[in-house]
């Protein structure tokens, strides 16, 4: 009986069945580290839809040993292993059972399967007002290139892509603040009491149309092609040669294919949530001739040649809301040039193109962040 009591443990449960959860328990704290030293099962940009933290170097001064602890944390944050597979699995039990607070720090659920950026709630809450000096540079930066723009002959617009909080604010969860005053009012407002800057605000035409259709995604941060198509036609207005118009919408038809958007893919859903995609398709002959892509010193730079030959070029100085424009673009345009705005626009390459219209769009949450300077060779 002595020799078997030595053999179980205290609840009378045998000590090689403790040691083997214990042996478990640290495998399975271990195999994340390990897998990350091993470059095993670690997540990418491209899953994250952003940059990883760059491993930091060895700190050299004072300073730098001061912060080194939480750059190392943020790096091992952004690369242990198996990363991605147990934020899907924290995102799916959220979404199953919604937590307080939300367990993603990107993707904030909705109301009605609605998902949102959470960086988004800055601008919508009024978080990040402008300071007077960072409207001043807003206004010094759009004249500079506005100014110049006119020099060459070309026709310039700004626009700003509304948040899809700021479009349907009703879909947001109960407790999210709406400001009465926020950092696209008061760009706005300095823009339109300057009279002179072709200045388009796309909330009115948007927050009237969203009563006639879904025109954002729900499982997208961006606007859906209806969205897009009707934000562009506001653009174009006015601003085509004589005789050129945007082909109605009617003219195209909607791709039924489903679509998980760039929200569900972060929560690691796409495999059981998506909806239409809603990709235009002409109903006409494709004026498409060529098109192409390349990163040019990191920046993302895209064309679209046309057989509309006789037309202008049209150039767009953008971000991902704008891609949505490019192909539609090209029913009105003889060359569609897209460069990135999230680097600094070079003017040769503008000279280069000799645009009949000039297009720059940034979506409201960057509003709070300073524009980047035209740069001369």
């Amino acid at each position: 009986m002595a020799v078997k009591a030595e053999v179980m443990g205290m609840a009378g449960t045998p000590r090689w069945r403790d040691s083997l959860l214990v042996a478990l328990f640290a495998a399975f704290l271990l195999l994340p580290v390990t897998l990350q030293i091993l470059g095993i099962g670690q997540t990418t940009a491209r899953d994250e839809m952003r940059e990883l933290v760059e491993r930091p170097g060895f700190p050299t001064t004072l300073d730098a040993w001061r912060s080194f602890g939480s750059r190392v944390d943020a790096y091992v944050s952004d690369r242990f292993g198996l990363r991605q597979y147990l934020l899907a699995a924290a995102n799916r039990l959220n979404f199953a059972v919604p937590l307080p607070g939300g367990a993603n720090r990107v993707v904030l659920l909705g109301k009605n399967d609605w998902l949102f950026w959470r960086n988004d709630i800055e601008q919508h809450s009024g978080l990040r007002l402008l300071g007077q000096w960072e409207i001043e540079n807003w206004l010094r930066n759009l004249g500079r290139l506005r100014d110049w723009l006119a020099s060459l002959g070309i026709r310039f617009v700004f626009v700003v892509a509304p948040d899809k909080s700021e479009i349907y604010p009703e879909h947001l969860p109960d407790g999210v603040p709406a400001a009465p005053f926020t950092a696209l009012d008061q760009l706005t407002a300095a823009l339109e009491a300057q009279r002179r800057f072709d200045f388009i605000d796309l909330r009115p035409l948007l927050k009237t149309a969203k009563a006639e259709d879904q025109i954002y995604y729900k499982t997208d941060s961006h606007w859906n092609s209806r969205g897009a198509y009707l934000a562009l036609a506001m653009v174009l207005q006015g601003r085509l040669p004589q005789g050129v118009s945007l082909p109605v919408f009617a003219d195209y038809r909607l791709d039924p294919r489903p679509f998980a958007g760039d929200l569900v893919q972060l929560l690691g859903l796409d495999c059981c949530i998506s909806e239409p995609s809603g990709e235009l398709i002409r109903n006409f002959p494709d004026p498409i001739k060529d098109s192409g892509f390349k990163m040019k010193d990191g920046q993302e730079a895209r064309w679209i040649d046309t057989t509309h030959k006789e037309l202008p070029p049209i150039f767009v100085y953008g971000d991902s809301f704008s891609d949505a424009w490019l192909a539609p673009l090209a029913d009105v345009a003889g060359r569609v040039v897209y460069r990135r705005n999230d680097h600094p626009l070079h003017a040769s390459e503008v000279e280069a193109e000799k645009p009949g219209l000039f297009i720059y769009e940034v979506v409201q949450r960057r509003v709070s962040e300073a524009p980047l300077p035209l740069v001369f060779p």
